[in-house]
């Protein structure tokens, strides 16, 4: 993904709505979401361009995911993007339940998705996989263990 010029047409946007371009684009997008712009329509033109999804894969974490039964997935990418690649990856019928960031208005490391997820866990272990310190702070709001995809 071309960071750099997501960040800057999402901070156009913020200056246009008066919101501080000073924090971190996860929290800009959420505000911005707020006051009903376009900001989910930026996100997909970079998450998806022309209608295919750049990712890469960390062989070792695919290899868990493909051993688990069925896992759920808590993102601040687009739900559409999230299920394109888990077709690709033949994973779309383990993954129970997908909430991302046009699911939800607060993105991670904010709990309401995890308030989603409640319901639906069992009163197992919870095991939070995750690339950034977005994805371990909220881990531990939950109360879940936290492993990075750099170290399974």
């Amino acid at each position: 993904m071309n960071w750099s010029a997501l960040k800057k047409e999402v901070n156009i946007l913020c200056e246009n709505f008066d919101i501080c371009i000073d924090q971190k684009l996860n929290t800009k997008v959420d505000l911005l979401k707020e006051v009903n712009s376009d900001v989910l329509n930026i996100l997909l033109k970079y998450e998806q361009v022309n209608n295919e999804v750049l990712y890469s894969v960390k062989f070792k974490t695919l290899e868990f995911l493909h051993f688990l039964n069925e896992f759920y997935i808590v993102s601040n990418n687009l739900n559409s993007t999230i299920k394109k690649v888990l077709c690709e990856l033949k994973l779309y019928h383990k993954c129970k339940t997908i909430i991302a960031i046009d699911n939800v208005r607060k993105s991670k490391p904010s709990t309401e998705s995890y308030m989603l997820l409640k319901e639906i866990l069992k009163n197992e272990y919870n095991l939070y996989i995750g690339d950034r310190e977005t994805d371990k702070e909220f881990a531990q709001h939950c109360g879940f263990d936290f492993k990075y995809t750099d170290s399974i």
